[in-house]
């Protein structure tokens, strides 16, 4: 058997694959009925002309990747831009778009999607474009286009958020300092949440007073915030109030002075890992948290 033809048999289940498991996506967003607020429909509609285009230009696998995404979106589901990691990208590229991410982030999480809803959609979704395309990254003109793209869209959600946002003056009560530890290298803290409710308390406030503390006098390089719940309740909802909690802290931090020059996480584990084992629907105050983990700068 020559090269060639074993060449085509083999592309031809490849081809078949593909349309069986992932095409039907890129069919299937187009029929949706976007729902939730007005962001996510934004969203939604930027995720579908994106992977529209990638279909004409029969590139597959990236067809699928905003197909799926528009589809998450038309439900009103958790939404971030696209994780650094999802992608395999050129080494010298990857600072310029971890800087942009975070940007982006803190941007969302300040009410960046109630308040410029469509910038901050095409902001998101032109980072994804820029990410996809700086991981083939043999078309500078698309790369740019996306970046360029990205950036003005950004601007606007960053101007909205500073034209409307009213600072209220108070005097700052001091906080009791963390007690001190013999160079730590790693630190965590907990914030504690009442029954069905994001708010954050003043306890909670105190921690992540600390928190804040902790990473001024030491720079931290990296930092997650997990949203948790207790089993009360169903894991559907549960798992959203898992994320409006992860948000919450994650606004008093980066509004408490953090620096966004580092990796910056959010995650919403809903009631997937309780800090204290129950039964399916009981309530429990110790599972109810977000839980805050800094990592120190290796500077």
């Amino acid at each position: 058997m020559t090269p060639g033809i074993r060449t085509l048999i083999v592309s031809v289940p490849l081809a078949l694959f593909v349309a069986g498991c992932g095409w039907s996506k890129v069919d299937t967003m187009k029929d949706m009925k976007p729902t939730g607020s007005k962001f996510y429909k934004a969203l939604y509609s930027e995720y579908v002309k994106v992977g529209d285009r990638e279909a004409k230009e029969e590139d597959w696998g990236n067809a699928v990747k905003f197909a799926d995404r528009a589809i998450k979106s038309a439900s009103g589901g958790p939404q971030y831009p696209e994780a650094i990691e999802a992608r395999d990208l050129p080494k010298n590229t990857v600072g310029d778009l971890l800087a942009a991410r975070n940007r982006l982030t803190a941007a969302l999480i300040r009410s960046g999607r109630k308040k410029a809803p469509k910038d901050a959609a095409h902001a998101q979704v032109m980072f994804d474009c820029w990410m996809e395309e700086q991981e083939e990254d043999h078309q500078p003109k698309d790369i740019a286009k996306c970046r360029a793209a990205f950036e003005k869209s950004l601007v606007k959600v960053e101007k909205a958020l500073k034209k409307k946002k009213k600072k209220k003056k108070r005097k700052a009560k001091a906080m009791p300092a963390p007690k001190p530890a013999p160079k730590p290298e790693k630190a965590s803290f907990i914030v504690y949440f009442d029954f069905d409710s994001a708010k954050i308390t003043a306890k909670g406030r105190a921690v992540i007073g600390q928190a804040l503390s902790w990473s001024k006098a030491r720079s931290p390089g990296e930092i997650s915030v997990t949203g948790h719940t207790d089993r009360a309740g169903a894991n559907a909802y549960n798992t959203k109030l898992s994320e409006r909690r992860a948000e919450a802290v994650a606004k008093a931090l980066i509004d408490g002075g953090l620096a966004l020059g580092f990796l910056f996480k959010t995650g919403a584990s809903g009631e997937e890992a309780p800090a204290v084992a129950t039964a399916d629907g009981k309530r429990e105050a110790r599972n109810r948290r977000v839980k805050i983990d800094l990592v120190q700068s290796a500077r």
